[in-house]
Parts: C-alpha cells; sequence; structure tokens
C-alpha cells in the first residue's frame, strides 16, 4: 500500500487517478468559478462597513471613511483589521482584504489618515470613545452569504472536474 495524503491504493480501474486529478484541479476550478461571486461579497463588506461607519458617528473631517476598501492582500495599511477568504493555506480564492486608513491626509492635521485602528478597536486617543469595529461587524453580517457562496461554488467545481459539467 503506498503512503499518501488521500490513501488511494486500492485497484479500482482508473477511479484513483480520475480522484486524484479532480483533487489537485478542485481549488483551481473554484477559484474560476466564484472568483466573480466573492468580489460582489466584498463590495457588500465593504458597502456594510461604510454605513455602519456612518451609524457610529465616527468622523469629523470624512478622511477614515473615504479609505475604507478593498485591497489587495499583503498591501499594508497603518492598522486596521483585514479579512481574507482561503479555501486552504495553498490555494487563496480571492487575494483580497477589507482595510480602512492611510491612503489619504487628513485636512485637520495634515497628516495620514493613521489612526483607523484606534478607532475601530477603541485604543489610543479613542479609548473613551469604545471601540467601532466597523470592518470586524460588516464582514459578521455577511458570514452566512459568504458559507452559502462557498458551499454553492465547491459543488460546482466538484460537478466540474468530477462529472466533466
Amino acid at each position: 500500500m503506498s503512503k499518501s495524503f488521500w490513501g488511494f491504493a486500492e485497484s479500482d480501474f482508473g477511479s484513483k487517478g480520475r480522484t486524484k486529478k479532480a483533487v489537485e484541479t478542485l481549488p483551481i476550478e473554484i477559484d474560476k468559478q466564484e472568483k466573480w461571486r466573492l468580489r460582489a461579497w466584498w463590495f457588500r463588506v465593504k458597502e456594510t462597513a461604510k454605513t455602519l461607519f456612518m451609524g457610529y458617528r465616527a468622523f469629523d473631517t470624512g478622511t477614515l471613511y473615504r479609505t475604507i476598501r478593498i485591497e489587495q492582500k499583503g498591501v499594508s495599511v497603518w492598522g486596521a483589521p483585514t479579512f481574507m477568504v482561503t479555501f486552504s493555506p495553498e490555494h487563496e480564492l480571492i487575494d483580497s482584504q477589507i482595510v480602512a486608513g492611510g491612503m489619504l491626509i487628513n485636512p485637520k492635521t495634515g497628516r495620514i489618515c493613521d489612526y483607523a485602528e484606534s478607532v475601530h478597536d477603541g485604543t489610543g486617543r479613542n479609548l473613551s470613545k469604545g471601540e467601532r469595529p466597523f470592518l470586524r461587524d460588516a464582514i459578521n453580517i455577511h458570514l452566512n452569504e459568504l458559507n452559502r457562496i462557498l458551499n454553492t461554488g465547491v459543488d460546482k467545481a466538484l460537478n466540474t472536474v468530477w462529472v466533466g459539467e
């Protein structure tokens, strides 16, 4: 019996080879089928984050509000939580994150918008105002939708790689 992660060792007239190929192809196929759905999901999360931010009445100049955006994974911004969607450590469905901060100069201070984490987590000079987790809450609001997207995507991808539909 050969050693492998999946343990396909029995002789079954080629189905283990077909299964191995399907398993290897699955993340690529999920990526193709789900990329646009996940981009739309990120857009909805961003719009919800902006709405929540307005509800917290957390802005003075609007600078931080205008920095709420979706960025490529790995883009560094000064302090705000980020959230990514991954299929496995090796395969990312979409290499994006939601972020806030950086990017713009606050007209009041003349400095870059470096206070997103402080506002979001209620730290530093924003300690007395408490946390206003507009990014985290926006993601949590849309998690069930994300699960539906991913489950549908996995089902469709399995059909494509196994059945060829």
